[in-house]
């Protein structure tokens, strides 16, 4: 169903008035529902599921803004990169509920949540909050969600049994722990196989912090070499890993606890005490820790700019595979 007439930007209650900052279209992604797509200045329409990529390519659309990758919508946009058009999503997945606030303080403007002013808001998310993926990218990820699973689960039965040392006892908690171990192992394995499958330039990374031979410290060196695709500047990496700058505190606003991505700043953690051999239980190594993030962080961040510079990722940051009118789109030329 589409709906065609004037989007109204500017309320009588408020004085925002706002041109879209995405060129594209915008879509509130779901796979239970009908999604919605957004095309400046006035078009919305609502889609059925299998029906996108076709909606798209009729009305021209050449880039497409999501709010937020989620396991059931990755073959969709890995379908849609791979038909030659780019793909865009938030760096951060509280970006939009902080907008609608921001609109509420400043324009005194409230914007009820639905999928309709989801997808009308995306157009307005400023530049430096979207990054671009591609089809590589979205594969890789669904198999770092399940190695993020796998050792999630280790974890957590390992604190368990480390605070209640009697379980070591229990035969069945001690089998499930090293079927647990098991699983994660095979995770990584499988995870940093698919990695080096869509992106070889990795294993260098690998050889250059000395873990080559270590799944577990090439799977957590994974997670930050994807969460590094859409970033330009050192220092919002570091905010999005936690990581104050140019000292390695973590980074406080005026409201309190600058809000960070916990996963990523705990892959950093990780792989940080096996690439410099520290022990967090002891004093000594666990004042060092802060420093040795940012100075390992440092040291990926170099290797990924000599890198892209070289031309070796290269379209990492862009669209990869063949052009447009080698897959028959020829209907979407950028404006």
């Amino acid at each position: 169903m589409q709906r065609k007439g004037r989007w109204r930007y500017i309320t009588s209650s408020n004085n925002w008035d706002s041109d879209p900052y995405f060129d594209g279209a915008t879509v509130d992604l779901h796979r239970e529902r009908p999604s919605i797509v957004f095309i400046p200045p006035e078009t919305i329409i609502e889609v059925e599921n299998g029906q996108l990529l076709g909606i798209l390519k009729e009305h021209g659309v050449h880039k497409v803004l999501i709010d937020t990758q989620f396991p059931s919508n990755a073959e969709v946009l890995s379908e849609i990169n791979k038909a030659g058009i780019e793909v865009h999503l938030l760096k951060r997945t509280t970006t939009l509920s902080a907008f609608r606030k921001s609109l509420e303080n400043e324009y005194k403007l409230s914007i009820p949540k639905n999928d309709h002013n989801d997808a009308v808001l995306l157009a307005f998310v400023k530049p430096k909050f979207w990054k671009q993926v591609d089809w590589r990218y979205i594969e890789c990820w669904n198999y770092m969600v399940l190695w993020r699973d796998a050792e999630k689960e280790y974890r957590r039965l390992d604190n368990r049994i480390k605070i209640y040392p009697k379980l070591r006892q229990d035969k069945q908690v001690m089998l499930r722990f090293e079927m647990t171990q098991v699983e994660m192992v095979y995770a990584a394995e499988r995870f940093v196989q698919v990695v080096q499958s869509h992106y070889p330039e990795i294993s260098d990374l690998f050889q250059r912090l000395g873990i080559e031979k270590d799944p577990i410290a090439m799977a957590y060196a994974g997670e930050i070499f994807l969460e590094l695709q859409g970033y330009r500047k050192f220092k919002w990496f570091l905010k999005n890993a936690g990581i104050g700058f140019p000292l390695p505190t973590l980074l406080k606003s005026r409201r309190g606890l600058y809000k960070y991505d916990k996963r990523l700043r705990h892959a950093l953690h990780q792989l940080t005490l096996n690439v410099y051999h520290l022990n967090p239980y002891n004093d000594a190594d666990k004042r060092k820790i802060p420093k040795k993030m940012y100075k390992l962080m440092k040291r990926i961040w170099n290797w990924w700019q000599r890198t892209i510079g070289d031309g070796r990722v290269g379209e990492a940051l862009g669209v990869a595979g063949p052009s447009r009118k080698e897959r028959g789109f020829t209907n979407c030329d950028p404006p």
